[in-house]
């Protein structure tokens, strides 16, 4: 019974083998050999998707292969462009079975006196933080611009580069780590072709700093401004390492006297300045009534 089993499993392979099937696959598209000082200017895609159509028993022997590529010296380059059937030419030689499409159809390669230039990074990356926890200070990259290679005519559009997109989720620690560029754009050399990525992630807290003097600036010397109180509270919310080393000089309060002049309410609001690193939650008071009287 085994014996009549593996027999029928194996003419069952055979025949199944033998029928039409279809794959599809991703081959790298290499373009060498191009003239010195120039770089390529046209969208030319990474790698192409082709889709073969053969028995099984061919399909087979293309799926085992490694590293199915497309190179092409640009002095061959046909004028009319690569199409599929430069591609089926190729293949077939090597492995014996040709494509039935190709995405993209057709792919027009032209050239441009090649150029460099530094451009800024751009992280791109989200985050979302497990409660009490947040972003203290800005996102470091390092280095924060990196020196780009290629056509003269793609640089010319080009005054930033991104990093590929990072996802963080319930952050509760600081994240630094190495990240790549974005390669969208096959066509530019990138050095260095990767960043450091920092985010500085700590415990949220509060803290109340009080007695805060309120100042005024464009005040005429013979003008005196009385305020309900000279002083205000403020609360402050930030990672609990940048809360220690800050205190009440960190802040100031400012009225400018020419906001007054505009004012038609009797109340002013105080400018606030604080660290980069926390933010302001609430003052108090949070407006202040004034009189303004001429200096004996």
């Amino acid at each position: 019974m085994l014996a009549t089993t593996l027999f029928a499993i194996l003419i069952w392979f055979s025949v199944s083998m033998s029928e039409q099937y279809r794959m599809q696959i991703s081959a790298p598209l290499i373009i060498q050999s191009l003239p010195h000082g120039t770089g390529i200017s046209s969208p030319v895609p990474r790698e192409v998707q082709l889709t073969f159509r053969d028995t099984g028993w061919r399909l087979a022997k293309l799926a085992w292969k490694p590293g199915v590529s497309w190179t092409i010296d640009y002095p061959t380059l046909p004028r009319r462009g690569l199409t599929l059937r430069d591609f089926s030419e190729q293949l077939s030689a090597t492995l014996g079975v040709q494509p039935v499409s190709m995405s993209p159809e057709s792919i027009y390669i032209s050239l441009d006196a090649l150029a460099s230039k530094h451009v800024r990074v751009q992280p791109r990356f989200t985050a979302d933080f497990r409660d009490g926890y947040g972003q203290v200070g800005e996102t470091l990259v390092t280095p924060e611009s990196v020196m780009v290679t290629g056509a003269e005519s793609l640089l010319g559009h080009i005054a930033e580069w991104p990093t590929e997109t990072q996802e963080f989720s319930q952050l509760r620690q600081p994240i630094d780590i190495v990240v790549p560029l974005n390669d969208s754009l096959p066509a530019l050399v990138f050095q260095p072709n990767q960043v450091r990525l920092q985010i500085n992630v700590q415990q949220f807290a509060e803290r109340r700093f009080a007695d805060i003097r309120v100042e005024f600036v464009s005040a005429p010397l013979n003008r005196e401004i009385l305020l309900s109180t000279p002083r205000v509270e403020i609360v402050v919310r930030g990672g609990i390492d940048q809360l220690a080393r800050i205190n009440r000089n960190s802040f100031r309060a400012v009225v400018d006297y020419r906001t007054i002049l505009e004012d038609t309410s009797g109340f002013v609001q105080p400018e606030l300045t604080a660290p980069s690193t926390v933010h302001i939650v609430k003052v108090v008071p949070d407006r202040l009534s004034y009189v303004i009287r001429k200096k004996p």
